[in-house]
């Protein structure tokens, strides 16, 4: 009862967050510059007196612009669109997994070849191509949707054979749950990569890759600039993991 209680509370705390950083007021705070108290340097961090950094809890970044309400915002795209990916994954792994199960031999053997066909695609430079396709030009609304379908094909292949390998429809809902909540880290960590290099979400839209991308320098100005993304991306790994752990592995 006390695991369930407790995965239910962080689910509950996710769907908040995730809620919160698609709320319009968030995403137009994301990029305001507080133009009042900024004097063209960040604004540091006050965990006592929020009126000693204008009430900016986690100070301002380069631009001036809140830093908490610039890591509540990339939270739509630094952890949705991974979830999204290992949800898609997921589906796909149960429905090629089940009907290589289910179905005669040559249906087996056809969904299988499917499957090993997308292995052959490199997960990291195949999702690097797709990624600054989607990211480009008119299709960038796209981009997410389309980094997260592609993303969950190419990381189902393993995932498929498991579920087609185990005993049961529970078994293969079991296996395929861990498999994908693995992965979930997984995604999150290559899109962070992706950010950070440039080639994946664009400023001034945030995501906690790209506020790192000037860490080596934000590190000797202003220490929370980088610090608190860095911090948002091992917590959220951490806490999935662990999560996986406890109740799925």
């Amino acid at each position: 009862m006390a695991k369930r209680a407790g995965l239910a509370i962080m689910f509950v705390m996710l769907a908040v967050v995730l809620v919160l950083s698609y709320s319009p007021q968030i995403e137009s705070a994301a990029n305001a510059i507080d133009q009042a108290n900024w004097q063209g340097y960040p604004i540091p961090p006050c965990f006592i007196d929020a009126k000693m950094c204008a009430g900016h809890v986690l100070g301002t970044d380069e631009n001036g612009r809140d830093m908490l309400v610039r890591l509540v915002a990339a939270v739509r795209l630094s952890l949705g669109v991974p979830l999204l990916a290992a949800i898609l994954e997921l589906i796909f792994s149960l429905a090629f997994g089940i009907l290589a199960r289910r179905e005669g031999l040559f249906a087996k053997f056809i969904t299988m070849r499917l499957v090993d066909a997308l292995s052959c695609f490199p997960a990291w430079p195949f999702i690097l191509v797709v990624t600054v396709f989607a990211s480009s030009g008119q299709r960038a609304s796209l981009a997410p949707a389309v980094i997260a379908a592609i993303t969950a094909l190419l990381f189902s292949h393993p995932v498929t054979q498991e579920v087609a390998a185990s005993r049961n429809v529970r078994d293969a809902g079991r296996v395929a749950l861990n498999a994908s909540s693995r992965d979930w880290v997984r995604i999150l960590l290559l899109i962070a990569t992706l950010d950070y290099f440039g080639f994946g979400i664009q400023p001034p839209t945030p995501s906690w890759g790209n506020m790192l991308a000037n860490m080596q320098s934000q590190m000797t100005i202003a220490w929370w600039v980088a610090a608190f993304p860095a911090a948002c991306l091992f917590g959220a790994a951490l806490a999935i993991e662990v999560t996986r752990r406890r109740f799925l592995a």
